[in-house]
C-alpha cells in the first residue's frame, strides 16, 4: 500500500550577496556549507513516521550567476546510490535526454520487507557534542607516496582507496589512545557498501532504497607499531569477504550529474557533525585524480592530527577548489 500526502519536496531558493562562487572556492568555509540546504538534519527527525521530511533541495545563486544546489535526503529511506540515481534521473530530464536510469522505487520493498510503522523509532543524535567536520585532501603525488608505503608481499598492488583508508585509520587510531581509554573502538575498521548487485537476484541499479550492509576488521597486535602495510593486509581482506570493487572505487556518481551547465565543480558533504561520530567518508577529488576524506572526529582528536607532521605530509586541510575549465 503507498500512502502518499501529495505534498511534494521542500524546495528552497537563496541568494550570497557580495561573494562569487570562485571567491567562496578559494577557502571554501564548512562551517557555511549547511546554509546552502533548505533545512537542518535534525528536522528530519521526528516521532511520526509519515512526518519525516524525505527530500529536501535548495538551489543558491551567487552574484556572478553561479549556482549551488544543496540537497537533504532522508536516510531512512535513501542511501547514497539512491540519492546519486535520484539526481541522475533528474539531471537528465532537465537535459531533455531520453536515456536515463529511471528510479525504481517498488522493488526493494517488495525484496526487504518494510518495518511495521508502528516500531519505527526516531534517530538519536550521538551525544557526544565536541566533534567536528574536517576536509582532507590527498592529490595524486600523496596517493602514490601512500601506495608505495603502503605495500606487502601479500598486497603487492594497494589501490589508491585502500591506502588513504588505511592511512587514515592509522592516524586516527593514534590519536584515540592518546586522548582516551576508547582506543579499541578505532582497532575497528567497518565499510558500508551497496548490496544491489550482490542479493539474487541482483536489484536493479536504479533502485531506491536503504540497500546498504556493513563488514568490519579489526587489528589484533594492540602492543605492537602500527605498520601502514599490516591495516592494508586488513583492508584488503575486508574487500576480498565483501567480493565487491568497493576498495577499488569511489561509489556515489554525484560529481557526474551534469543538469545541462556542466559537472559540479565541487561536491560537499556538509551533514551534521553530531551524527556518523568517529567515522570519515570519501569522495573523489574535483579532478577525480585526487580524494577527499571528510571526517567526524572528537575535537581533541582532530586538534592533534592537525599538529602531526607525518599526517600533514600527505593530508592537506581544505585547501581551496582548483577549477578546470
Amino acid at each position: 500500500m503507498i500512502d502518499c500526502n501529495d505534498e511534494g519536496a521542500t524546495y528552497a531558493e537563496a541568494q550570497v550577496v557580495n561573494c562569487t562562487i570562485l571567491d567562496f572556492l578559494k577557502k571554501p568555509n564548512l562551517e557555511l556549507l549547511p546554509r546552502f540546504l533548505p533545512f537542518d538534519n535534525s528536522d528530519c527527525e521526528t516521532e511520526q513516521i509519515n512526518e519525516l521530511i524525505q527530500v529536501g533541495i535548495q538551489v543558491t545563486t551567487f552574484t556572478c550567476g553561479g549556482i549551488a544546489i544543496g540537497g537533504c535526503f532522508s536516510h531512512k529511506f535513501m542511501d547514497v546510490k539512491s540519492i546519486s540515481t535520484f539526481l541522475s534521473s533528474w539531471s537528465t530530464v532537465m537535459r531533455d535526454e531520453k536515456e536515463t536510469m529511471d528510479p525504481d522505487f517498488t522493488i526493494g520493498a517488495l525484496t526487504f520487507t518494510p518495518m511495521d510503522p508502528e516500531a519505527y523509532v526516531p534517530l538519536k543524535p550521538t551525544l557526544r557534542s565536541t566533534t567536528v567536520l574536517k576536509r582532507l585532501v590527498f592529490d595524486s603525488s600523496s596517493i602514490n607516496a601512500l601506495k608505495s608505503r603502503a605495500k606487502s608481499e601479500s598486497v603487492p598492488n594497494p589501490t589508491r582507496v585502500e591506502a588513504v583508508s588505511s592511512f587514515l585509520w592509522k592516524h586516527l587510531m593514534a590519536v584515540k589512545r592518546k586522548v582516551s581509554d576508547l582506543g579499541s573502538v578505532c582497532d575497528v575498521f567497518g565499510y558500508v557498501i551497496n548490496i544491489r548487485n550482490r542479493v539474487k537476484p541482483p536489484l536493479p541499479e536504479g533502485s531506491i532504497g536503504n540497500l546498504i550492509i556493513s563488514e568490519f576488521v579489526s587489528y589484533q597486535k594492540k602492543d605492537q607499531e602500527v605498520e601502514l602495510s599490516d591495516l592494508v593486509d586488513l583492508v584488503r581482506e575486508l574487500a576480498s569477504k565483501l567480493k565487491d570493487d568497493c576498495m577499488k572505487n569511489l561509489q556515489g556518481g554525484i560529481s557526474e550529474v551534469d543538469f545541462g551547465w556542466g559537472k559540479p565543480m565541487w561536491t560537499a558533504i556538509p551533514y551534521h557533525t553530531d551524527m556518523a561520530v568517529d567515522s570519515f567518508a570519501l569522495i573523489d577529488g574535483n579532478n577525480l585524480e585526487g580524494i577527499e576524506a571528510w571526517l567526524n572526529v572528537n575535537e581533541q582528536e582532530m586538534t592533534l592530527l592537525e599538529k602531526d607532521q607525518e599526517f600533514l605530509q600527505f593530508a592537506s586541510p581544505n585547501p581551496g577548489i582548483v577549477y578546470q575549465h
